[in-house]
This record gives C-alpha cells, structure tokens and sequence, in this order.
C-alpha cells in the first residue's frame, strides 16, 4: 500500500523452626510464605511519534529506524511511482530526526546489525529489488550489493553479526542468499520451488524461515547452515516469532480453506520439536503481526485494527489500542516501550492513508 518486564519475583520458602520450651520440646514447623503475585503490565501512555513506517529499533533501545517520503505530497496517489519514502532515523529521547541518504525508489525492509554499524537494506518499486549495505552515519554511501528482478521482502542478521540473510523469489523459484557484514555474497541457500520469507537466525549456524510450497501449505523450516540438504520442518505456519529465551514459537496458523486464522504458542526446544500448545487465539485474517517482549513473558500481536498483548503462560491478554485503521509492524523498544507503524482509522475515512509510528510506554 501507498503505501508493548519482567518484575518475576521468586516465591520465598522460608523454615521457621521454633525454639526448645522449657516445659517440653515443640515440634519443627515448616511455614510457607504466599507467593506475591507477578506484576502484570500496565499502559503508562500512548503518543504519536512520527510520520513514517517503522523498520528496525537499535540494541540499546535508544534509535529507531524508518522511512519516510519527507512530507512530500504524492501527486499521483495511486501510481506506484509514489514520493521514494528513504531511510531517517529518530532518537526516542527527544524525538529528532536525522535522513540517512538520498534514494528515487523506496527504501525499506532495512535492519541493523548487532552490533550497529551497519544497515542492510532494501530498495525496490513492484517487482524491481537492489540491495544495499551501508555504514549507519546519516550520508553514508550506500553500497549495492545485489540487483535484479527477483522480489526480496525481508532482511536478518545473525546473532554475531558476521552475516546477514536476504530471501529472494520470482514466479515459482526461491532462494536464500547469505552475505558478510560488508555485504560480499557467501552462498546462497534453500534452493528450490516455492517462496521463501521471514529469515530469523536462531543462532549464528541455524537459519529459520518459512516456505511455500507450491503444492503445499506454508511450513516453517530449520536450516543448519551447515548441512543445508536437509533442512527440518517445524510446524505448518506463516509469519512466527521465536521467544528471546528460544523457548516458544508463535506462529500465524490457518485452517485448510483458509477461513479461520489464529496464533498459536507452542513450545519447543533447540532441536526445534514442538512441544505442548501455550496459547491459541483466534485472529481475523492473515495480516496479524506478532512480537516478544525481551523476557520473554509477553506476546504482542496485532488483530485487524487492535493491539493486544497476550501473557502465553496464564492465556490472559489485554487490550492495549483500539479502532486503527490498519497496524502495519510492531517492535520493542528498550524494556518497556512498543513501537508500531500504522493508519489511523480518522485519517483514513478522510482519505489521508499516511503511515504514523507510535509509542506505546508501560509501567
């Protein structure tokens, strides 16, 4: 388209062995504290941020990545060739706004690496993609590092941040393709019929991703990167999260005629077998966006025009916004805030479809 701490507080045992009387000795007595009730989180507030789509939010929670086209009004609106929405950051502590580079087409789907110097990103406008790294300084030159016909939607890095992983696919063929952290192709992967997207690195040699199969439903695969004939079917879903503690996966799932949608919360360990279901709640359509929280205790998903966030443990979920007209991408930021991209619902009845970022602060 024009285009949300974790305060766990362990149950205290305590013995409390009583003294010798003097009249006769008293029984030992065990006596056991009620556990304190965890703190389930709470919305300090919610603010507009900024224009733009949010891409990515630095290790330390402190910048956040987006494009945006600058304000500048799109004089066909429903042409592709839309104003090029380019890179900006934005720094949460007092909300300024650095561009990073100039560009004719869009730039997006751009991601950090761990370690924050560089970004790899994407440019493309219909089905025409180049990719990019560059160093993260506003004016940076950008370095083009692959150019073609193939559509990429999605850009990771791995944990150590020697290796990024861009998924590419045109017409029924697929690939994955791995390059250095100066952006130099190592090899390329997961070859075969299909589509391949959503690359996560569960760790620095294990790619996860999901893939259609022409013939088949979509599959969330594992990938040892070193011994790639034999990637691992997961579990059949689409979009999915893995738990930072890499303990649960969430994933979007669908029914065979594809009118029921939920995201289900499995877990699994690190030979990714899938164990008993943590939580499934029923969601509206295919477009729900989902993320952990750092500790690993909270889901926040999106559902059509609302922002939930989902405890998978207790299966209590709350209700955080309301009546957007479309939530595009969630991220966290830090240990307490969310970030979201999306439409608001008064905008959009004017036939103002911008894209705004949001912050969600918790306590």
């Amino acid at each position: 388209m024009k285009r949300l701490f974790v305060f766990m507080l362990g149950s205290l045992l305590i013995l409390a062995i009583s003294g010798c009387g003097t009249m006769k000795e008293k029984d030992q007595e065990v006596k056991v504290l009620p556990k304190e009730p965890k703190q389930e989180l709470s919305v300090a507030g919610i603010e507009k941020l900024h224009e733009g789509y949010a891409q990515d939010v630095s290790p330390d929670g402190e910048i956040l990545l987006f494009n945006w086209d600058e304000g500048i009004p799109d004089q066909e609106p429903y042409d592709e060739m839309s104003s090029p929405r380019t890179l900006h950051t934005l720094k949460l502590s007092d909300r300024s706004v650095a561009k990073m580079g100039n560009s004719e087409i869009h730039q997006g789907n751009a991601k950090y690496s761990p370690d924050t110097k560089n970004i790899a990103f994407l440019e493309n406008i219909e089905t025409f993609t180049q990719t990019y790294i560059m160093e993260n300084k506003a004016g940076a030159a950008k370095k083009l590092i692959h150019k073609s016909d193939d559509i990429a939607v999605s850009v990771a890095w791995s944990p150590d941040g020697k290796q990024f992983a861009v998924p590419y696919f045109l017409a029924n063929d697929a690939k994955i393709i791995l390059y250095d952290a100066q952006g130099k192709e190592i090899k390329t992967v997961a070859q075969s019929k299909g589509t391949k997207i959503n690359p996560y690195f569960f760790d620095n040699h294990t790619l996860l991703y999901a893939s259609l199969n022409p013939t088949g439903p979509v599959t969330i695969m594992a990938l040892d990167l070193n011994n790639e004939s034999d990637p691992k079917e997961i579990v059949k879903g689409t979009n999915f999260a893995v738990s930072p503690n890499k303990r649960s996966i969430a994933y979007l799932s669908v029914n065979q005629d594809r009118s029921r949608w939920s995201i289900k919360v499995d877990a699994f360990n690190s030979d990714f077998k899938i164990g008993s279901t943590l939580s499934e709640i029923s969601v509206k359509d295919g477009t729900a966006q989902m993320v952990w929280s750092p500790d690993s205790r909270y889901l926040v998903y999106s559902n059509g025009t609302d922002l939930w966030v989902l405890n998978p443990e207790t299966g209590d979920k709350k209700q955080v916004v309301s009546n957007m007209s479309s939530i595009l991408n969630i991220l966290w930021a830090g240990n307490q805030d969310i970030i979201f991209s999306g439409i608001a619902k008064e905008m959009a009845e004017k036939d103002n479809h911008k894209i705004e970022m949001y912050r969600i602060k918790l306590s």
